[in-house]
């Protein structure tokens, strides 16, 4: 009981912490505009809601079981938060590991990529079920989510990644820049793919 209590209260420090760093990001940004801003006040006020909403739509997402698991900041200015919720269940589907990837930049935050996992920690294995980018393509939020899903991978000490690829992930033979864009996205990861002989289907395996 003790111990849970201490990782409770372990975990809400850093969460609040990761809140923090947000906010103040958005408060540096004002500051620094401060010679063009007439109403600093209200500009901060404004800041405070903002903030206010961001936490908000982050707590939503602790709340299905999602635990932040790494911030990251990009050149731009962006800054992406990943999240992973273990021994989960979507639309009756269980896996063992679920990832959410979220980009937060001038007070937005949007979710951009989600990845459902299994692991079979005696053949050393992980599966991935479905992954996919939500919102525009060619952003390079399927590359950050991929390679949060190798680093997990190799965290659990396992050696191989595979999946399947199916026509709505490729697309159909009249498809062919889609299809080739699949595959040059997992090959570009390291990824062995094998197609079908209809070229619709097909599977991909990562060795660690």
């Amino acid at each position: 009981m003790f111990g849970k209590i201490v990782g409770d209260f372990s975990e809400w420090i850093r969460r609040r912490n990761i809140y923090y760093t947000l906010y103040y990001d958005l408060i540096d940004k004002i500051r620094a505009e401060r010679s063009v801003v007439a109403d600093l006040d209200r500009q901060l006020h404004c800041a405070n809601r903002k903030y206010d909403a961001l936490v908000n739509s982050l707590h939503a997402v602790t709340l299905e079981g999602y635990t932040i698991s790494k911030i990251q900041r990009e050149k731009g200015g962006e800054t992406l938060l990943f999240f992973t919720k273990r021994d989960s269940t979507i639309s009756g589907i269980s896996f063992d590991i679920a990832v959410r990837l979220y980009a937060y930049q001038d007070a937005v935050l949007e979710e951009r990529f989600r990845a459902e996992l299994t692991c079979d920690p005696g053949k050393e294995r992980m599966t991935i079920i479905d992954n996919y980018v939500i919102g525009e393509r060619g952003q390079g939020y399927g590359s950050k989510g991929m390679e949060e899903i190798i680093h997990i991978a190799r965290e659990q000490r396992l050696k191989i990644i595979s999946g399947s690829l199916h026509p709505v992930d490729i697309g159909c033979n009249a498809d062919n820049e889609n299809r080739d864009r699949v595959l040059r996205f997992y090959k570009k990861h390291g990824f062995t793919v094998k197609l079908a002989e209809d070229g619709n289907s097909g599977h991909i395996r990562l060795y660690l």
